[in-house]
């Protein structure tokens, strides 16, 4: 062997400065890019999407919402009463200008339940590295632009369940309501009392866990765009992360798993494009019975620019 091969004097010490000036680098990067991880990039991808939605979930809806109790005992009052179908009930609107039951009390209760999961889903989704980067308007904007690959996350945060007697939600604290299924066609009609049937069936068949929701939000919410191709970094990480849970959790055939929950996915999607498509057709009931600018913009408006001034004139 030539001692051009063997040397250890100057090579070594050009070797060191070298691996020192290596690790330089490597700290340096991890200091420029955020929530790199030393042990696991993935893991601490894994760690950020829990601490991000740590506080997703209501747990005590009396301490979020003034009046709870009152609005919560409204709505059960309503539904025992009964109402008429929805048609009755504009008929006789539209003529007299008087409301011929008391549904108002329970789509007040409803209209408070899905904004405060709004508003805690947008403030979860605020933490997130690449989103949180964002001024008020663009991160607006980009919730609006993936706003249908929110519901599976409402679904799953609103502890919904079908059941044979109808729909029931669970508010912490052992309480929970049913909207029976008779109610709900008469609040709507038959044709979206079927459907919410069909998407409580199929969360039920899919046994979507949570943490699986909010990974499949972030990912779509850092969907690379022109606009924002800062997200190309941030939504590899986080699908590389996703891949790795679902292979720990699954095994091999975490493919399998993979492709039921974008079966499931985009199940929701096709469904709410006919919800869409049913709120437009009945715009004047819906805007009479929701009032709320938030969920006007997540639901009426259409135009990203109009919805983007309405969320940010809200207190989110």
């Amino acid at each position: 062997m030539s001692r051009a091969k063997t040397k250890v004097g100057r090579y070594t010490k050009q070797r060191h400065k070298e691996n020192k000036q290596q690790l330089a680098n490597i700290e340096m990067k991890k200091i420029m890019v955020p929530y790199l991880s030393i042990y696991s990039d993935s893991q601490d991808m894994i760690i950020i999407c829990h601490q991000s939605f740590r506080d997703l979930l209501v747990e005590n809806w009396a301490l979020e919402v003034e009046n709870f109790n009152h609005i919560f005992s409204r709505a059960l009052h309503s539904m025992s009463s009964g109402i008429y179908t929805k048609q009755e009930y504009m008929d006789v609107l539209e003529v007299t200008g008087i409301e011929i039951d008391d549904r108002s009390s329970y789509t007040r209760f409803i209209e408070i339940f899905i904004e405060v999961l709004y508003k805690r889903i947008m403030r979860c989704l605020r933490r997130l590295p690449g989103l949180n980067q964002l001024n008020h308007k663009d991160f607006y904007k980009t919730i609006l632009s993936h706003k249908e690959n929110l519901c599976v996350l409402i679904e799953v945060a609103s502890k919904a369940n079908w059941t044979p007697e109808g729909l029931a939600f669970q508010l912490g604290n052992q309480r929970s309501v049913l909207l029976p299924s008779d109610y709900m066609v008469k609040m709507t009609d038959k044709e979206i009392a079927e459907s919410q049937h069909k998407r409580g069936i199929k969360l039920t068949e899919v046994n979507l866990k949570f943490e699986e929701a909010i990974f499949l939000t972030t990912i779509f919410m850092l969907s690379p765009t022109k606009c924002q191709p800062h997200f190309q970094d941030f939504y590899q990480r986080f699908m590389f992360a996703f891949t790795k849970y679902l292979e720990e959790n699954y095994g091999s055939n975490y493919h399998l798993r993979l492709q039921k929950l974008i079966s499931t996915i985009a199940f929701f999607r096709e469904d709410n494009l006919r919800q869409k498509k049913w709120v437009k057709n009945n715009e004047e009931y819906f805007t009479k019975m929701y009032k709320t600018d938030l969920l006007k913009a997540f639901s009426v408006i259409d135009d990203l620019d109009e919805g983007v001034e309405i969320l940010s004139r809200l207190d989110i």
